[in-house]
């Protein structure tokens, strides 16, 4: 009971609705409720401590004695805390969601208060045949039950068991062989028959019904069995399918498989506008998640609740509930709420399996936002299941109410719309379906915004920061320094689903493919007269407000300019790194678009030619032979009608890796140039050689293969001359293409 009052202290508590934590508050709530009877019971039970041992250190008087027993009587306060107990027993049984347990325990409970009311009886009856006043002399405990005993003589299992079976009587048309001896007696048989009589007549009534609402229950599930069973007999339904129905129909019938959502429960019905549009929020607040919304949230609170209340309906699905259909028209997006759903493609191969297990969390449709959408396939409830469906139309109508908001949904909107259009141009790219859209998150539109859209996006992420006073990124910059950062342009940042600020980047980088099944990879680039090895897949970074396409067409005129005639797209695909800053602690995600294409005709290439000679000197002292490898090499043109600059370097060889891995020395290595006069390397790598030289041993040996590498002056100005002369010519056909 000591460390029950101590824990109340610091147990938060509901005050108008709205929870309390802070201690003052918590202690004053406490003091005014339940401090008094908590206290009550302590200290009954600390004098009960107290009189029993002084009554036995002295010997068993009389005056201590009868003090001990009456300390008995004052425990029975510790009956206070039965307002707890079914407080709490009623929390216990709310989370059981199963119906057949809640009858059970509804019909358990009757039974529970009438065997508590019954001992509280017998208790009162024990004690007033003990102490109380007799005007007669007599008390019930004073009847013989044999030749030389009493009851008051009896023991204390045989005095409770007798006093619980005359509660016991007191409530039912029972009778037993101990009467009232006098006033005080009799007027507590006279009560307890009065309170008997209510009491024990509520409770059966209250039982009785609970029994006859089940009966009722079973008795509508049979015949709904029964009618079904003769619909599908004489319907002349398969017999093997009728019982797979049936089966199927006695499971629904016996257990509530649906969830229950707001709209079930009649007590939310009946709450004020105003309290039910802050509970709509509750309930969607912790599933909005998409980046969309957090920035919602931090622009326009009142919006967001707004759409909570109006344009958002939770729905329930039972296990096999159809929640939409392919190929059916679709007017709202979904979030899981609860539950699993499971997706299948409708034009899905029949020898591939396309279901998909969606989790809670999963965003679906949400091109239904952004324009007339046409499911493109099914999705089933696993389990018992509930969404958050957005309604489309009405999601218009609340988006666009604040002024401020509504020129970042507009142009998010058309640029969520002209990607799933682009997805839909290509006859191998991957279509938008009903659970993904390529290159369509908000991480990717937000690069190719405007400079007003990417501002609020930027602000609203320092703001939010800054009010959650996060600041383990600001140890390592200032708030003001990331501020100019983003208004500048010179980075983009926004919230991800998880609330953490994040700066963004996007690539698109191209990935051309060759009739072998090679790639082309960009090896190294001519930094400051020497090489400097980066392999990778040519690409550029997308400026910001600037559209994919623009981003795409530079690659295609730079470096890559006389591929662009050659290259048709095939697919499209997206991949997502992150990293965190060492500088700033912010967390960088790259998104990177690879545009796939491959070559329709070859491009004849002049690649470095290697012509080697070895040289061997004995070792001082050894009779060992160390072999030095020398290689000289030319440069020439990389396509025909383009001589880009002829350029001698010689490199040395440096320790080769184990033979089996792939060696620089095999490699067709040749020769771009862009605009600028940059000088870059490339070959066609096949997959075993793109992976072992992106890697940090790869690139290493790549190094020191081109240390030695020299560049003469002339090769950068020479190399631009040549690039302005197919300038012209090279763009058109990028255009084109």
């Amino acid at each position: 009971w000591v460390l029950d009052v101590i824990l109340c202290f610091s147990t938060g508590v509901y005050i108008k609705g709205e929870l309390v934590m802070l201690r003052q508050a918590v202690a004053k709530m406490y003091l005014m409720s339940w401090f008094l009877p908590d206290i009550t019971i302590i200290i009954t039970d600390f004098f009960s401590i107290v009189a029993a041992a002084t009554s036995e250190g002295s010997g068993g008087g009389t005056g201590l004695l009868r003090m001990s027993k009456m300390s008995r009587f004052l425990r029975l306060a510790r009956l206070l805390r039965l307002a707890k107990v079914s407080e709490n027993f009623q929390r216990i049984t709310d989370l059981l969601a199963s119906a057949s347990l809640d009858l059970i325990l509804d019909t358990i409970k009757p039974l529970v208060v009438i065997i508590l009311i019954n001992h509280l009886i017998a208790c009162l009856w024990f004690a007033v045949g003990s102490y109380a006043y007799s005007d007669t002399g007599r008390r019930w405990l004073d009847d013989r039950i044999g030749p030389d005993s009493t009851y008051y003589d009896a023991s204390f299992m045989y005095q409770y068991l007798t006093c619980l079976h005359w509660s016991m009587t007191q409530m039912t048309p029972g009778s037993m062989q101990v009467f009232p001896t006098n006033s005080a007696e009799r007027i507590v048989n006279f009560v307890c028959l009065l309170v008997g009589m209510m009491a024990f007549s509520s409770i059966i009534s209250s039982l009785s019904a609970k029994l006859v609402q089940s009966q009722n229950k079973s008795k509508e599930r049979t015949q709904s069995l029964s009618a079904l069973r003769r619909f599908l007999r004489t319907s002349g339904v398969n017999p093997r399918f009728a019982v797979v129905v049936e089966r199927a129909a006695t499971e629904i019938l016996s257990r509530s498989l649906k969830p229950l959502v707001a709209t079930d429960v009649a007590a939310v019905k009946s709450l004020p506008s105003s309290l039910q549009m802050r509970l709509r929020k509750e309930l969607c607040k912790k599933h909005l998640h998409h980046p969309f919304f957090r920035l919602w949230a931090v622009v326009d609170i009142n919006g967001l609740r707004s759409l909570c209340y109006e344009a958002i309906d939770h729905k329930a699905f039972g296990p096999g509930d159809v929640v939409f259909l392919a190929r059916t028209v679709a007017s709202a997006a979904f979030i899981i709420a609860q539950g699993r759903l499971e997706y299948s493609l409708d034009d899905a191969k029949p020898d591939q399996d396309e279901k998909v297990d969606l989790e809670v969390g999963h965003f679906l449709c949400e091109p239904v936002l952004w324009s007339t959408w046409t499911h493109t396939g099914q999705a089933l409830a696993s389990v018992g299941t509930v969404c958050l469906a957005i309604n489309a139309e009405r999601f218009g109508l609340v988006a666009t109410r604040n002024r401020f908001f509504r020129y970042f949904v507009v142009e998010y909107g058309k640029a969520f719309h002209q990607r799933m259009s682009m997805n839909l141009s290509g006859s191998s790219f991957h279509k938008p379906t009903d659970i993904q859209v390529l290159v369509a998150s908000l991480e990717a539109i937000l690069p190719t915004m405007s400079m007003e859209s990417r501002l609020l996006v930027g602000g609203s992420a320092l703001r939010s920061e800054h009010q959650r006073k996060q600041t383990r990124w600001f140890a390592n910059m200032d708030e003001d320094s990331l501020r100019d950062e983003v208004v500048g342009g010179k980075c983009v940042i926004m919230l991800n689903e998880h609330n953490d600020m994040v700066r963004v980047v996007a690539l698109q980088v191209v990935e051309i493919q060759n009739d072998l099944g090679k790639v082309l990879t960009e090896l190294a680039a001519w930094k400051n007269d020497r090489v400097v090895v980066d392999v990778k897949l040519p690409g550029k970074k997308q400026g910001g407000g600037e559209m994919a396409e623009i981003a795409l067409r530079r690659v295609l005129q730079d470096t890559l300019a006389p591929f662009a005639e050659f290259v048709e797209p095939t697919d499209l695909d997206v991949e997502e790194t992150s990293s965190v800053s060492k500088g700033t602690s912010i967390t960088t995600k790259y998104i990177k678009t690879i545009n796939r294409a491959r070559l329709t005709r070859e491009v004849e290439l002049t690649e470095v030619r290697w012509e080697a000679h070895a040289e061997a000197q004995a070792a001082p002292g050894g009779t060992g032979h160390i072999g030095r490898v020398r290689r000289s090499s030319t440069i020439m043109s990389f396509a025909p009608e383009v001589l880009v600059a002829a350029q001698h370097f010689a490199a040395a060889s440096s320790s080769a890796p184990h033979p089996s891995l792939p060696q620089p020395s095999n490699l067709e290595v040749f020769a771009l140039a862009n605009p600028k006069g940059d000088i870059f390397l490339y070959a066609w790598l096949d997959a075993a050689e793109h992976e072992h030289f992106r890697s940090a041993a790869g690139e290493e040996h790549l190094q020191k293969f081109f240390d030695s590498a020299k560049l003469d002056s002339s090769i950068p100005r020479l190399a631009r001359h040549r690039f302005e002369q197919i300038s012209a010519l090279a763009r058109s056909k990028c255009e084109a293409v």
